[in-house]
């Protein structure tokens, strides 16, 4: 796992774009936020492009799985 520490990394840059409509619709790409939409969409066959997490926000066996 890299841990990010800059709003200017350009993997948050390109997160941040997600945020507007055009940008998803060109990407084909959307934001998922949460332990329980992440879960929701994993279950209906969503494959992550990327992922990441705030350790500090969720617990150790939720870090754990969503890091595999």
């Amino acid at each position: 796992m890299i841990a990010i520490t800059s709003p200017q990394n350009p993997h948050i840059k390109r997160v941040i774009k997600l945020n507007d409509r055009r940008a998803r619709d060109e990407a084909r790409q959307t934001v998922v936020e949460g332990v329980r939409e992440v879960r929701l969409a994993l279950s209906r066959g969503i494959v992550p492009v990327e992922a990441y997490l705030c350790p500090e926000l969720i617990d150790g066996a939720e870090a754990e799985a969503a890091a595999r």
